[in-house]
């Protein structure tokens, strides 16, 4: 309020003589003030000073410290972030100065691992106030997938694996004897002209075997040089002519035989 000469103005520019008026709280702009005396008023606004809408704070998440040396000893403690003093009891493999995350909810929680020099994360949960606790899990992603990860897909391309021979649509596996069990293969390779090295059998059992182009000869009785065919009664009985040449003879008739 302002004094004009010796009218009295309010928040409203409602003037007033000086003398012989009173004001009321709202013609000043003060309805909010009571004449409670201190000790009359309620403290429950101060009391509430520590809290935000009515929380304590000590039940908000923040950062607890590297304080962890056993992860089994959290379950009862609050929320929060948490850092591994070193490498921490009950914890993954290769943990040391991680960071954890804790939710705990009543007398069940889950903890969330990872961070300093590695890039893996794990979780786990736990009940009955750490009465129980849930294995550690490694979360797969594309920096520790692949070769070495240990990593046990249930499907290769949506095909199952199998080693039962005439399985269906399955990816071939080895049996516990390392043995490929199958029924047929099929190849559209074209045929080979270079000379064999060795030739696949099968002795009776169902299993393909290498045998050389030698045994597979003497097996057949295959003469490899001439004075097999000589000595052979029968060949020479029913050969008309025979004839060891690189070039082919002139005028061969039937029955001859050409050794080239």
């Amino acid at each position: 309020m302002q004094y004009l000469g010796q009218k009295l103005s309010n928040k409203d520019s409602k003037e007033y003589d000086v003398d012989g008026h009173m004001h009321t709280r709202n013609e000043v702009g003060l309805g909010n003030v009571d004449n409670t005396t201190d000790v009359s008023k309620n403290v429950a606004y101060a009391s509430n000073a520590g809290k935000l809408d009515g929380i304590d704070s000590t039940n908000f998440a923040r950062d607890r410290g590297r304080i962890a040396t056993n992860l089994n000893a959290y379950a009862t403690s609050p929320s929060g972030f948490y850092g591994l003093s070193g490498t921490a009891a009950n914890g993954p493999s290769g943990n040391s100065y991680a960071a954890m995350i804790q939710a705990r909810n009543s007398d069940v929680g889950l903890q969330l691992l990872g961070g300093y020099n590695k890039d893996n994360l794990w979780f786990r949960g736990w009940y009955s106030s750490g009465g129980g606790y849930t294995a550690w899990r490694k979360i797969w992603h594309d920096g520790n997938d692949g070769s070495g990860s240990g990593l046990d897909a249930d499907k290769v391309d949506g095909k199952h694996a199998s080693s039962t021979a005439g399985a269906k649509n399955t990816v071939v596996a080895r049996d516990a004897s390392g043995y490929i069990k199958n029924t047929w293969f099929n190849s559209n390779r074209g045929n080979e002209t270079s000379a064999a090295a060795s030739y696949l059998f099968d002795k009776g059992d169902g299993f393909m075997r290498k045998k050389t182009v030698a045994n597979v000869k003497s097996e057949l009785g295959v003469p490899t040089k001439l004075s097999d065919l000589e000595n052979d009664v029968g060949f020479q009985t029913h050969a008309a002519k025979i004839t060891v040449s690189a070039t082919e003879p002139i005028n061969p008739v039937a029955g001859d035989v050409w050794i080239g």
